[in-house]
């Protein structure tokens, strides 16, 4: 389950917080690393969408569906990326590769480079 809405189930129904297992940690910080790491794709493939025909411009979205189905591939993507990614990667690197990709993608998206 996602550990998001697990934490938030916690909270609301009143239960103290405990230290977390070690297989929540490996999946907050897979989610940790991949969101910025899939995050620069869906940019790109929503300037794409956008505008198949110009690659320098963003146009305005002309319809939902061109929002809603690649936020809803991410958000699908980004879970099942997360279950596979905790499996297998240690939680240290997964903080070592997310302190890293989340300034480089918050630059790039400053400087106007990620699009």
């Amino acid at each position: 389950m996602n550990p998001f809405f697990l934490l938030l189930v916690r909270i609301i129904s009143g239960e103290p917080l405990r230290k977390p297992t070690p297989t929540e940690q490996r999946r907050w910080a897979a989610m940790f690393a991949l969101i910025p790491i899939c995050m620069a794709p869906l940019a790109l493939l929503l300037k794409y969408l956008n505008n198949p025909n110009d690659s320098m411009s963003a146009s305005v979205f002309t319809d939902v569906f061109t929002i809603i189905a690649p936020a809803a591939v991410f958000v699908i993507g980004v879970y099942f990326l997360t279950a596979v990614w905790g499996r297998y990667v240690p939680a240290k690197v997964s903080w070592i590769l997310g302190s890293v990709a989340w300034p480089l993608v918050y630059f790039l998206a400053l400087t106007g480079r990620l699009l």
